[in-house]
């Protein structure tokens, strides 16, 4: 059942990010009077398609992307049609192409914007420093243990959520929602002797009881904790809010990206970097956490998607954006449509050759740790 929920999130994950992006695209192609033939998410073969007005609008079968075929666009398919891409002025053609990027960051911006507003949390800022901010639930959760600690050697690791403390003894349970209620209650039992505790933790979604016996001095357990608050922001507030996290998760992935051409060369790939199964992984830790971390998750593909999509790489809307600029600057073009249309290609096989690269590595990491 967990799998099956996961594969249906992962789906829903791509199709809404795919739909969202080719959504900018048509509807800016549209909007500056192109003639748009296709609309399509994933990529052939076709599963199902219908025919409304000028444009088909199909759903396929691979489901890793999807475009939006604009008339006039291939250079193989040139005519004289006042509605071709090609006969539109450039700033149409780079609106058309930043469209679906923008529509990625748009997204990820109202998705923030509502989940501020609810109660949602932070990679990147102290929520509760903005006015009028409440806080509507707070955990404990471990960032790391110390080596040789009480908790590493009882098997406690990152991301469990410490939930209370509870004496084997008397059956007494003490309630944790604070860094300070955890440091107290420990620092209490100490000193009264009682170093049989069993912490009572979740872990995957699931709750579960580990025996341990704190250190007689010192830290307690030997965990380093980050607190997990949940945050309710002022509707006024959560767009300043929302376009801090934004700027933070923009700037993780490209230092996740930076170098990556240097760590391809050398074999060594950023682990930090994953092809579609690295996602489908990732989806299934979110769902088993919650909410959440679902809809942090889709948030920070979102932006993902529209970062590496904006890159000046031959088939990506940044490298369409780079043909147009040099046209924009020339005015004039500059570059032969079948010279173009060949770097497209060449650009196209690497990137799934880069997929597949990925790919593998990600499914060796699953038997390989």
């Amino acid at each position: 059942m967990n799998t099956l929920v996961t594969v249906v999130v992962f789906l829903l994950i791509l199709g809404v990010l795919i739909f969202v992006h080719e959504l900018g695209h048509y509807a800016v192609a549209k909007w500056t009077g192109m003639r748009v033939d296709e609309f399509a998410i994933g990529f052939p073969p076709r599963l199902v398609a219908w025919k409304r007005g000028e444009t088909t609008y199909a759903l396929n079968l691979v489901p890793f992307g999807g475009y939006v075929k604009i008339h006039g666009e291939n250079p193989e398919h040139q005519d004289d049609d006042p509605r071709s891409f090609d006969k539109k002025s450039v700033w149409a053609r780079i609106a058309v192409i930043v469209a679906g990027v923008t529509m990625n960051l748009l997204f990820a911006f109202v998705i923030l914007v509502i989940a501020f507003s609810n109660g949602f949390v932070s990679v990147s800022q102290d929520l509760t420093k903005i006015p009028g901010a409440k806080i509507t639930h707070a955990e404990v959760a471990v960032a790391d243990t110390q080596p040789d600690s009480v908790a590493a050697k009882a098997g406690i690791k990152a991301g469990d959520i410490i939930q209370a403390l509870k004496d084997p003894a008397t059956g007494f349970v003490q309630s944790i929602n604070t860094i300070q209620e955890l440091t107290s209650f420990t620092k209490a039992d100490q000193e009264a002797g009682t170093l049989d505790q069993i912490v009572v933790l979740e872990r995957d979604g699931k709750s579960q009881e580990i025996p341990v016996t704190l250190a007689k001095t010192g830290p307690g357990l030997g965990v380093y904790i980050s607190p997990y608050l949940i945050v309710k922001v002022p509707f006024l507030q959560a767009p300043v809010a929302a376009v801090k996290e934004i700027g933070t998760i923009i700037q993780f992935t490209w230092d996740a990206l930076k170098g990556f051409g240097s760590q391809l060369f050398h074999a060594k790939l950023d682990p930090n970097v994953s092809g579609p199964i690295g996602v489908y992984q990732a989806t299934g830790a979110a769902t088993r956490a919650g909410v959440i971390p679902t809809i942090f998750l889709l948030v920070a593909l979102s932006i993902n998607l529209a970062l590496l999509n904006i890159l000046p790489i031959p088939a990506l809307d940044g490298g369409k954006l780079l043909f147009l600029i040099t046209e924009l600057l020339a005015r004039k073009r500059i570059v032969a449509r079948r010279i173009e249309n060949a770097i497209t290609f060449a650009g196209f096989v690497i990137i799934i050759g880069l997929i597949l690269l990925l790919s593998v590595r990600d499914v060796t990491h699953l038997f390989i740790k």
